[in-house]
């Protein structure tokens, strides 16, 4: 399977997995939502619909660009909202069906590409919310009353 193929065969959005195959279901308007809500334009003009998984990837490299630039105001109300927006996101969207996508498209892709982004996607999935996690308990030990005490 190469290419037009494998996209046809591997439809790249949640809706037909969580939504009972209805196409911009309540989980594509979900993550619309929150494209507005972090400032992220939607437009008529996607060639993707909204919870394809390339969209939805590049949602959450919205987010962290706009934490990393949070950063520069550190600690703020602004990063801990970044951060709790990207592990809700990753935990209702990508979280629930990139995994068995990324399982699907390793399985029937022919193509070496293709076989390496289903073998990646889960890991750096994994990757991504173990870092949120660690980046939100090392913000509430900041925020704790007692976080001085345990760095002097």
């Amino acid at each position: 399977m190469r290419g037009r193929d494998l996209m046809v065969s591997m439809p790249a959005t949640r809706a037909r997995r969580l939504d009972g195959g209805q196409v911009m279901g309540p989980s594509a308007f979900d993550a619309v939502a929150r494209y507005r809500q972090a400032g992220m334009s939607v437009t008529a003009a996607w060639s993707e619909p909204p919870d394809h998984i390339g969209v939805e990837l590049e949602f959450m490299s919205h987010l962290a660009a706009k934490y990393i630039a949070a950063l520069s105001a550190y600690p703020n109300d602004e990063m801990e909202r970044l951060l709790e927006a990207q592990q809700a996101f990753l935990r209702d969207h990508l979280g629930r069906w990139g995994p068995a996508f990324a399982e699907r498209v390793r399985e029937a892709a022919s193509c070496h590409l293709y076989r390496f982004l289903g073998v990646f996607l889960p890991e750096w999935l994994a990757f991504d919310r173990a870092l949120l996690d660690a980046l939100a308990r090392a913000g509430a030990q900041m925020e704790s009353p007692n976080a001085h005490r345990r760095h002097h």
